[in-house]
């Protein structure tokens, strides 16, 4: 799922190391706005194409070259990742409809119309389905079923999908605030106010909650309460979900730039300039992060330092982060195509 999973950390203990090499690149959809999902040897990707009634393409690719497992049309675009549970079912959005199909052909188990639009990646935790949409609904699932177990009701458009933390669950809203929610009940725990709107995924990360805002702030709250630990002023929007591991948190700004900030005391520990927007959410693997810039080019950062150790030029804007799975690192373009990469050997 979007982040690696359902604490949205965007961390992978697996090395991929550069220089890296492409190894495919395959054609979905004429766009592509939300991140690519790798999941059991295969790259789940999702789009828009301009066929009249047929606006959206799901497809699964094979990991290993790219090649065209089984494909999904909707009516509507598909701009939010899908997730895939235990290697058997996958959770998408297109439009204000989640599906439920199988992985393995594609095909629908249930099919839910939550009546507003999807635009962030749903979660699946104690058998339930997470899923924000743009009414400020949060809306809790049975995986099985697709039936409603609970729902929450924010005070604006939630246009980023939701995180969980431990028996918590935490999103953030268009209206300037994040909520954070008792799991098995929905019942509103604790509230937090922001200066801008909340449009990217939250990450939990050792008992803390790093909200991206686009008040050009990052957020650390103590997941328990709510209440404020630190707060970092980058350059800009922040448009991306946090990575984190160690000590260290990795976040891009429309300023064009992407900090390391130190998890413990939101100082920052480093700086790296790309040559545009950085709107692609980092991914960490080991001592390395990857993300992609409007500027056409994916990078590699040492993680601790920010030292650059690799950039390579696609050209075409890369608004989506990276998936980091089997030795691979794919990404998806604005030009609809997926880029995916294996270390040089």
């Amino acid at each position: 799922m979007e982040g690696g999973n359902v604490n949205r950390i965007s961390y992978t203990p697996e090395v991929v190391a550069p220089p890296l090499r492409l190894l495919w690149v395959t054609e979905v959809a004429e766009w592509i706005a939300a991140p690519v999902v790798v999941a059991n040897g295969v790259v789940f990707a999702g789009g828009y194409v301009e066929e009249p009634g047929r606006y959206g393409r799901l497809c699964a690719l094979r990991a290993s070259d790219g090649e065209l497992l089984w494909e999904l049309r909707a009516n509507k675009a598909f701009v939010a990742a899908p997730c895939v549970s235990q290697g058997r079912v996958g959770y998408v959005a297109t439009g204000s409809r989640l599906v439920a199909v199988d992985v393995t052909n594609g095909r629908p188990l249930w099919d839910v119309d939550l009546h507003a639009d999807i635009f962030g990646s749903a979660v699946v935790v104690e058998n339930l389905v997470l899923a924000a949409s743009s009414s400020g609904i949060l809306h809790a699932l049975g995986a099985r079923t697709g039936q409603t177990v609970w729902s929450f009701t924010a005070g604006g458009p939630l246009l980023a999908g939701p995180t969980v933390a431990r028996d918590m669950v935490c999103v953030g809203s268009a209206d300037q605030r994040v909520y954070g929610l008792d799991l098995s009940t929905g019942t509103g725990l604790w509230e937090y106010a922001t200066g801008s709107e909340i449009q990217a995924p939250i990450a939990y990360f050792r008992d803390r909650l790093l909200v991206p805002s686009l008040d050009h702030r990052l957020h650390c709250l103590r997941a328990l309460d709510g209440r404020r630990s630190w707060e970092f002023e980058a350059d800009g929007e922040i448009h991306t979900s946090p990575a984190a591991w160690e000590d260290t948190v990795v976040i891009g700004t429309r300023g064009g730039c992407v900090f390391g900030i130190a998890c413990e005391t939101g100082q920052r520990k480093w700086r790296f300039a790309a040559g545009d927007w950085v709107d692609s959410s980092p991914g960490i693997s080991g001592r390395t992060v990857y993300f992609g810039s409007h500027d056409g080019s994916v990078y590699a950062l040492e993680r601790e330092s920010g030292i650059l150790l690799w950039r390579q030029e696609l050209g075409c804007e890369l608004p989506t982060g990276p998936a980091i799975s089997a030795g691979l690192v794919a990404i998806a373009g604005r030009d609809g195509k997926v880029y995916c990469f294996r270390a040089r050997s």
